[in-house]
């Protein structure tokens, strides 16, 4: 679980895609695991970077792990 991550895709679902250029893709967060794993919580802010790497946000995340 050290390298394991949880990708997050975000999509514009407003945007009309029937116009020549037009883009309903986001970005992805991508937010590593082993902080959850060792601790039971993650929170923090993720960047939410597009196809190129490119910055196009951020979002708030905040997960806890428990036992089932």
């Amino acid at each position: 679980m050290n390298s394991t991550i949880l990708k997050i895709d975000f999509i514009d679902e407003s945007v009309e895609m029937t116009a020549t250029g037009s883009r309903d893709y986001i970005g992805s967060a991508r937010i590593p695991l082993k902080e959850l794993m060792t601790r039971g919580l993650m929170e923090g802010d993720v960047l939410i970077k597009d196809e190129h790497g490119s910055n196009t946000g951020k979002v708030l995340v905040r997960m806890t792990m428990q036992n089932a």
